[in-house]
C-alpha cells in the first residue's frame, strides 16, 4: 500500500507532462530544455519560441504570448503579420490583429511601430499629424519640436470649436480671409483678394511642412497673421444683398467667363472687364499671359467651368439632375443630344452624370450605362482587380467597394507611394484620389489640395 501511495504522489518528468499535454506556464523545470520539450509536445510537431526556465518554473520569454498553454508565440509590432489580437497587444497596447496585420484600434493612430496614440483634439498635445486628423480632418499637429512634440491646431480656413474640433470659417463680404474657398462658403462666387494677388497667385508649392498643402513661406506668414486678404466679389461683379452679381446683368447682358464660347465682347466683360470675345469666338484676356488666358483659365482640366461665374465644380456634378452653377450651365445641355465632355450620352440623346456609369442602376432607357461594366471599362470608371467596373468616385473614398479591396489600395490611398499603376489625381500630401473629388466643396485629400484651382483666373488690367 505504501508503494502505491509513493507512485501516485511522484512528480512527473517534463517529458511525461509533455506527453500528457500539461500546460507550459508554471510547470516545474530544471533547465530550459525541460520547458522546450513541453512546447514541442515531446515530438517536435508544435512550433513556438524557446521557453525559459526561471526559478524552477517554465515561462514564455518577454513579449511572447502563451497559446493553448503549450506554445510561446512572439508579440508583433504594428504592420507585422499576426494571428490573434493578444499577439499584437503584448507588444503594442491598444492594438489588434485586423485582416492578419497588427494595427491600432479605432480612435488610435500609429506612432512608429511600437505605439498607438489616442486621437487628440484641438489644443491637445500631439506627436503625429494623424493623431490630430483622427479627431478632425482639418486639424494638424503644430510642432514646437519638429516631429517630436506639438499641439493640434486648425488649418487657417477652419476655426476651433468648444468641442475641440475644426469647423469651416463662413466669411461674408469684407471679412479677413486666407483663401477664396472660405469666402465662397458664405457668399457664392466671392473671392479672397490680397494686396499681392497678382504676384503670388501663380506660385506652385510642393514642399512638405507642418501644415499639409502649404509652403514654408506661407506658414511663416501664418504665424504672424491668420488672414492675408478680404472677401470680395470678383472683377466684373457687384455686391447686392450679400451676393455677387455680374455687372453685365444690369444692362441685360449674360455674362460669359474666360475660355467659354461668346458672341460679343460685352458678354465677356460682364464677367471680367479685362476680357474680350476673340476671333475664335471665346472669351480671352485682352492681354493674355502664360498664367491667365483662354487656354489657361486657372481651373483644373478635370473639372467643369460654370459659364457665367467661372466657378469650377466636380465633373461628376454635371447632368446629375441638380444645378450646382448659378446659371444652371451644368444642367443646360443634358437633354438635347449635345452632351458635355464631362457627362455620358445615352443612345436616346439624354446625358447623365459620369457617376451614374456602372453604379448598378440603369439610368439610360436602354441600360447603356451598365452594359460595358466588365473587363473593358469606360474611361471615367474604376476597374477592380477582378475585372468589375465601378463609378470612378469609389477609388480611395475610404469605403471598400471592390470585392478584392483594390479600390482602397493602401499604397495609393494612404501612403501615396511615388510609382503607382493608377493615380488619377495626386494630392499635395502625395495621396491618390479620384478626379471626382476635385472642386466638390469637400476636403477629399486631407490637406484640401483638391479644392485648389476651382475658379478662373483674373485677367491682368489693361
Amino acid at each position: 500500500t505504501l508503494l502505491v501511495v509513493m507512485v501516485a504522489g511522484a512528480v512527473a518528468t517534463p517529458r511525461q507532462r509533455a506527453a500528457e499535454g500539461t500546460p507550459l506556464s508554471g510547470s516545474p523545470c530544471e533547465v530550459a530544455e525541460d520547458c522546450n520539450n513541453i512546447v514541442r509536445g515531446g515530438a517536435g510537431h508544435r512550433t513556438g519560441a524557446p521557453a525559459l526556465c526561471h526559478n524552477g518554473r517554465c515561462k514564455c520569454p518577454p513579449y511572447h504570448l502563451q497559446v493553448n498553454g503549450t506554445v510561446c508565440l512572439p508579440g508583433r509590432l504594428l504592420g507585422f503579420k499576426c494571428g490573434t489580437d493578444s499577439q499584437c497587444r503584448v507588444r503594442v497596447p491598444m492594438s489588434g490583429c485586423l485582416q492578419g496585420v497588427c494595427q491600432c484600434s479605432d480612435g488610435y493612430t500609429p506612432y512608429r511601430r511600437a505605439n498607438c496614440l489616442k486621437a487628440a483634439k484641438v489644443g491637445d498635445a500631439c506627436r503625429t499629424q494623424g493623431q490630430c486628423r483622427s479627431s478632425s480632418p482639418h486639424a494638424y499637429c503644430n510642432f514646437s519640436i519638429p516631429r517630436v512634440f506639438g499641439r493640434c491646431s486648425c488649418t487657417p480656413e477652419y476655426r476651433a470649436t468648444s468641442e475641440g474640433l475644426c469647423a469651416a470659417r463662413q466669411l461674408g463680404l469684407g471679412s479677413p480671409c486666407v483663401s477664396s474657398r472660405q469666402c465662397n462658403l458664405r457668399v457664392r462666387g466671392s473671392v479672397c483678394k490680397t494686396p499681392h494677388e497678382e504676384a503670388t497667385s501663380f506660385a506652385v508649392f510642393n514642399r512638405i511642412t507642418a501644415i499639409p498643402g502649404r509652403n514654408r513661406d506661407q506658414e511663416a506668414r501664418g504665424k504672424h497673421s491668420t488672414s492675408n486678404g478680404l472677401c470680395q466679389c470678383p472683377k466684373g461683379h457687384g455686391a447686392e444683398n450679400s451676393k455677387c452679381i455680374p455687372l453685365g446683368k444690369e444692362i441685360g447682358e449674360n455674362a460669359v467667363s474666360l475660355g467659354q464660347r461668346c458672341a460679343r465682347t460685352t458678354q465677356c466683360q460682364a464677367s471680367d472687364p479685362n476680357t474680350r470675345c476673340s476671333s475664335a469666338g471665346v472669351c480671352d484676356c485682352v492681354v493674355p499671359t502664360h498664367h491667365c488666358s483662354a487656354a489657361s483659365t486657372g481651373c483644373h482640366p478635370d473639372t467643369f467651368q460654370c459659364v457665367s461665374s467661372g466657378r469650377c465644380i466636380s465633373s461628376h456634378y454635371v447632368c446629375d439632375g441638380t444645378a450646382q452653377c448659378e446659371d444652371y450651365s451644368d444642367e443646360a445641355q443634358c437633354m438635347g443630344g449635345r452632351c458635355s465632355s464631362h457627362s455620358f450620352r445615352c443612345p436616346s440623346g439624354r446625358c447623365i452624370s459620369r457617376g451614374a456609369i456602372c453604379d448598378g442602376k440603369e439610368d439610360c432607357d436602354d441600360g447603356a450605362d451598365e452594359k460595358t461594366c466588365r473587363d473593358k471599362c469606360p474611361v471615367s470608371t474604376f476597374k477592380c482587380g477582378d475585372g468589375r467596373c465601378l463609378p470612378g468616385y469609389v477609388f480611395c473614398n475610404a469605403h471598400t467597394s471592390c470585392s478584392d479591396g483594390s479600390d482602397e489600395d493602401h499604397r495609393a490611398c494612404i501612403l501615396g507611394a511615388p510609382r503607382l499603376r493608377y493615380c488619377p489625381f495626386r494630392c499635395n500630401n502625395g495621396r491618390c484620389r479620384s478626379v471626382s473629388v476635385l472642386c466638390s466643396g469637400k476636403d477629399g485629400c486631407g490637406d484640401n489640395s483638391d479644392e485648389d484651382k476651382c475658379e478662373v483666373c483674373t485677367c491682368p488690367a489693361v
